[in-house]
């Protein structure tokens, strides 16, 4: 599945080379001058409108029975 990931080069919690290093070749990456949060969505607002969601549904006490 393909994921689109928006990096912020000014982001002082992660740092957007390694997440553009980890996401390359798996996703359609776009650096921006955002922080760590994006704080205008206008810009993407076509690419989240097109996008399909998959929910997924974690039992936390069958992943620690399994452990």
């Amino acid at each position: 599945m393909q994921r689109y990931v928006v990096l912020g080069r000014n982001d002082n919690v992660l740092d957007y080379r390694e997440a553009e290093e980890f996401y390359r070749g798996c996703s359609i990456t776009e650096i921006t001058d955002e922080e760590h949060q994006i704080k205008d969505y206008e810009p993407y607002a076509k690419e989240i409108s097109t996008m399909k969601y998959a929910v997924c549904y974690i039992d936390l006490d069958e992943l620690e029975s399994q452990n």
